[in-house]
């Protein structure tokens, strides 16, 4: 076989002004400079943030709904990918109608989703390509969201380590090479968490050859674990959200060769979303040199003793309000008079030790899980 060449995408959300944009189908327009870096990939391929759909249909949930016309699948298909990942916490945002017109617009435009469907067995479904020889295998799975499958309905592929293990008994010896797209991550946090980290290393033990985390918006760090490629934080692709920092209009493309030999080596390929004009652009020589530098400061710190669970510590810290206030049930009065944390503290020692009692207990979690369910039918 002769070199394979597998770009990797992140956050793919055609809405807003990328909307129109994607209707239109022009490849140039938005992927700019790096149209070319397409076109020469063997398998191109992202995660699908929102569903495609033809009128909304939006279900109950907290956060922000997404959906974009079913037309935008012209785009997709514009920009050369072969393939998407749809296991994140936006592709049932129209229920099942919004899942079926994503389906059927991507298949109609020649590409291939994997990650969801209408039951569990067809979410956790593992999509196959042949590229030149090469046998890749791609497999999205998410954190646990409104948007997750189960026994007896539609959704995303839930992240679960055990059925990962059962499917890589069957997979080694259908694949030759094995992309994992993770939908997890805590937004706008540039390193994993301690225990994703140990989840991400854990499938390439199992036999993932590249990982990448998407879903924190934001451009993280990176690893090589027993020679292969763990990104924590890919950053959006396409993503216009009123909100949007500076931080989330960057991103990277994952580029890897998968060589003759077998051995793979890959590169990571920064950009940022054009302003005031729609598209990929370049960044700046000087602000690309630092983007770079500040990649590979956090990503060599990964391996410093202590430090990653220092940041962890440090950025939890910057979650309490918000968290305890969500927990508790706070309103946008109670919000305002806990500023400074006075209402939890007046819960005092005890509540706390009764809420972590119940939050770090599997078998708590569980049975908490369940009776909510149930009381939202």
């Amino acid at each position: 076989m002769s070199s394979v060449n597998i770009l990797i995408g992140g956050d793919v959300c055609p809405i807003r002004q990328y909307e129109r944009l994607f209707i239109q189908g022009s490849q140039e327009q938005i992927l700019g400079p790096f149209a070319e870096r397409a076109r020469r990939a063997d398998l191109f391929l992202a995660n699908l943030e929102c569903p495609l759909i033809h009128q909304p249909t939006p279900i109950v949930k907290t956060g922000p709904i997404m959906g974009g016309s079913a037309s935008c699948a012209l785009g997709l298909k514009a920009m050369g990918l072969h393939a998407m990942g749809i296991a994140n916490n936006h592709i049932m945002d129209h229920g099942l109608p919004g899942l079926q017109a994503t389906l059927e617009a991507c298949s109609t435009n020649g590409i291939t989703l994997f990650g969801a469907g209408a039951s569990l067995e067809l979410a956790r479904k593992v999509h196959i390509r042949d590229v030149k020889g090469v046998r890749v295998g791609m497999v999205a799975m998410a954190e646990r969201e409104w948007s997750m499958t189960s026994s007896s309905s539609a959704g995303a592929n839930p992240l679960d380590v055990i059925e990962f293990v059962r499917q890589m008994k069957v997979l080694r010896k259908q694949v030759d090479f094995l992309v994992v797209l993770l939908h997890a991550g805590c937004l706008g946090y540039q390193f994993p968490s301690p225990s994703l980290r140990k989840v991400c290393q854990f499938l390439v033990e199992e036999g993932a050859n590249v990982v990448t985390c998407q879903h924190s918006h934001c451009v993280g760090s990176y690893e090589k674990y027993l020679d292969q490629l763990i990104v924590y934080g890919q950053g959006s692709m396409i993503f216009d959200y009123e909100t949007n920092s500076n931080i989330e209009k960057k991103g990277i493309l994952i580029s890897m060769d998968i060589q003759e030999n077998g051995k793979t080596t890959f590169e990571l390929v920064p950009f940022t979303q054009g302003e005031p004009i729609a598209g990929l652009a370049s960044m700046a020589p000087e602000e690309e040199v630092r983007f770079i530098e500040a990649l590979e400061f956090r990503s060599k710190s990964l391996a410093e003793e202590g430090h990653m669970e220092a940041c962890w510590e440090a950025y939890c810290q910057t979650r309490k309000l918000n968290l305890l206030n969500e927990v508790l049930g706070h309103g946008r009065i109670l919000r305002r008079l806990n500023r400074n944390g006075a209402i939890i503290r007046m819960h005092g020692r005890p509540y706390l030790r009764n809420l972590l009692s119940v939050v770090q207990n599997e078998s708590a979690v569980e049975t908490l899980n369940t009776l909510l369910r149930s009381m939202l039918r």
